[in-house]
């Protein structure tokens, strides 16, 4: 648990220097309020105080981490969007030649729209890996916990 939630740690602070240097608002400032709000209805106001006593924060900390975290959410979310490949009909019928043992009898027609969305996420996954690895550098993180 410490290990992922370090690593979490790391990427939002990565991801937060990469929206300043773009000068990125994804709007997670006012929408933090708006959650903070909602949050001191009568029915919340009490676990909300004891949640910003146990941590010894104040509101406008908990605002300001909120929309850090909003924005930092946003920006990967435009990054997917902008690593989501196009893939053509001949790629996914290569991909299921290659792989037809795999496939038994279905045929391809069948499969084509899984076989996309499948390839779709493993060439996005590659490219956010290969960002994470820029950031790593570009940032100069070492990761002292091992792998």
């Amino acid at each position: 648990d410490l290990h992922r939630t370090v690593q979490r740690m790391a990427l939002e602070e990565m991801v937060s220097a990469e929206i300043k240097s773009f000068k990125y608002d994804g709007g997670g400032a006012a929408d933090a309020q708006k959650l903070v709000k909602g949050w001191k209805t009568k029915e919340k106001e009490r676990s909300f105080r004891q949640v910003l006593n146990r941590y010894s924060r104040s509101e406008s900390a908990a605002i300001e981490r909120l929309s850090k975290s909003l924005n930092v959410e946003r920006f990967l979310q435009k990054k997917v969007e902008t690593l989501t490949p196009i893939i053509t009909e001949t790629e996914a019928e290569r991909y299921f030649k290659q792989n037809q043992p795999r496939f038994g009898t279905a045929s391809f027609e069948s499969l084509k729209t899984n076989i996309t969305l499948l390839l779709k996420k493993e060439r996005m996954e590659k490219g956010l890996e290969e960002w994470v690895r820029f950031l790593k550098d570009k940032y100069g993180l070492v990761n002292l916990l091992g792998t």
